[in-house]
């Protein structure tokens, strides 16, 4: 399961968004205390969106 998961990201599509500063704070803020990438907590906070959202 965990590979499935590797490969999409591997073959996914890179794409821009915009975030207002404060938006752009929080993430780096974020990412120093978690260890996480930006993207790594994009696509998680994307992903439970749409689970909420079903």
């Amino acid at each position: 399961m965990l590979d499935n998961h590797i490969q999409e990201l591997v073959n996914g599509e890179s794409i821009r968004i915009r975030f207002t500063d404060r938006m752009k704070k929080q993430l780096f803020s974020e990412k120093a205390k978690t260890g996480k990438s930006v993207s790594e907590i994009v696509r998680q906070a994307v992903e439970e969106y749409f689970y909420r959202h079903k």
